[in-house]
């Protein structure tokens, strides 16, 4: 009887484990090229029966008897040390994403993008729940997808990244969402075109597709119901805009004034308008969503002020893990300042990016720029001349020089333009790191 195997054992690899164990699947094997990834202690405790090839072994390990790959997203598709054996054997590969699409019973809204897809799943679950709906939200925002199917979900709302869409077969969504594009994972992609056309799969075979009228990368191309949001006047029914600068609109209703929101700038009020036009597309009446769209506190980790100490807002952005997130971070606390200076904490793993446009967010409400891990060499030398920049080896240390020099009516924000994997496990820990930092300038 031939094998199924998993390529990859962190959140996702032991999520596929878990669901296909449910489903009494038989002659398992799961593969890792570390030699202890992050969920094999827990894996091999909870099932000591299947079999664990890590580290040197899974170089060695014979796809003959394999009929089915599972691959994590964080193994990159055309990987060669491990997929290449796979692929010239012809075994089909498939994902979490493709079982969780063929076996899910409630209509999938899923949402892409560079920035804001947390935001945007998270508010949109939030407000169909306040209307009664039963609502599944997971995928790439934390919570695995197959440990969201649920019988008894109305809806499945699915944060998808472009890892997971890349491994796409032929499954769609009844909605596909893509909020913006801009340069990310060059690490990972040959080109940026590269990374366009994996976001575009969102859209293929879907009923209807969600654009951002201001991006046109988003463009719903071929999708029978195109429906749109914008920082702009909603040009028909099907859409989501912004009236005088302040009512967030669908169509012809009048939602929740901006000033009503506990988000913050302009990429929150389309994040917002993004969950909007999703919570309507899934039935839900907009027109009655005014209050709960208002008490949604937003995200850990996403422009969250952790402390107000001596007068001065310290921000956790850990969240920002690309240049275009830190930029619209920047430019948020800009336009609402009061005559304060903002001090910036970047760095980390830029994954290859073009970090020079970061200079464009630099104006003279920064008073200082801490750089820190991997890439703070590079960042330094894109952003020398824009401001006073200085070289910190951790957290703790960009907390103190900041506490330092920021005086009452100044922020201090952590938004780092660059992947925590250098220095922490996740933009999680490193969010906690600054928290528990801030946190000790009060002892």
């Amino acid at each position: 009887m031939q094998r199924q195997a998993i390529l990859g054992l962190g959140l996702t690899g032991y999520s596929l484990l878990r669901h296909l164990e449910r489903r009494s699947a038989t002659n398992l094997v799961v593969v890792d090229t570390r030699e202890q990834p992050p969920m094999l202690e827990a894996a091999a405790s909870a099932y000591p029966h299947i079999e664990f090839v890590c580290g040197r072994a899974s170089r060695h390990m014979s796809w003959q008897d394999i009929g089915r790959v599972y691959v994590s997203p964080g193994v990159a598709i055309d990987n060669s040390c491990v997929l290449a054996p796979a692929k010239r054997l012809g075994i089909p590969i498939d994902s979490d994403i493709g079982l969780f699409l063929r076996e899910a019973r409630a209509p999938v809204f899923a949402v892409t993008g560079t920035n804001g897809k947390s935001t945007v799943c998270s508010l949109a679950g939030h407000l169909l729940r306040g209307l009664g709906l039963n609502v599944a939200v997971g995928g790439n925002l934390g919570f695995p997808a197959l440990d969201m199917l649920d019988a008894s979900a109305a809806v499945h709302v699915l944060e998808l990244s472009s890892f997971q869409l890349e491994r796409l077969a032929g499954e769609s969504v009844h909605l596909g969402a893509i909020l913006n594009i801009a340069p990310d994972h060059g690490d990972r992609y040959q080109c940026f075109q590269d990374y366009i056309d994996a976001k575009q799969r969102i859209y293929k075979g879907a009923e209807a597709g969600l654009e951002n009228r201001q991006d046109p990368k988003t463009i719903a191309s071929g999708v029978p119901t195109r429906l749109s949001f914008g920082m702009d006047a909603p040009p028909g029914a099907g859409d989501a805009g912004l009236v005088d600068g302040k009512w967030l609109m669908v169509g012809s209703n009048r939602i929740a004034s901006l000033d009503e929101l506990s988000l913050g700038g302009g990429h929150e009020c389309a994040n917002a308008l993004a969950a909007l036009m999703i919570a309507s597309e899934a039935g839900a009446d907009v027109r009655a969503v005014g209050e709960m769209l208002a008490s949604f506190q937003g995200l850990a980790h996403r422009m969250q002020v952790v402390s107000l100490h001596r007068g001065v807002r310290w921000i956790d952005d850990s969240k920002a893990t690309n240049v275009a997130a830190a930029q619209s971070a920047v430019a948020s606390l800009s336009a609402a300042l009061g005559g304060g200076r903002i001090f910036l904490i970047l760095g980390g793993d830029a994954k290859g990016a073009d970090l020079t446009p970061l200079r464009d967010a630099i104006g003279e409400q920064v008073g200082g720029v801490c750089l820190l891990g991997k890439d703070a060499p590079r960042f330094h030398e894109a952003l020398e001349g824009s401001a006073e920049l200085f070289a910190v080896k951790s957290i703790d240390e960009a907390v103190y020089l900041c506490a330092r020099r920021a005086k009452s009516g100044d922020q201090v924000l952590l938004s780092p333009a660059a992947a925590s994997f250098d220095m922490f496990e996740n933009f999680e820990a490193r969010g906690r790191a600054f928290s528990a930092a801030v946190e000790a300038l009060a002892r």
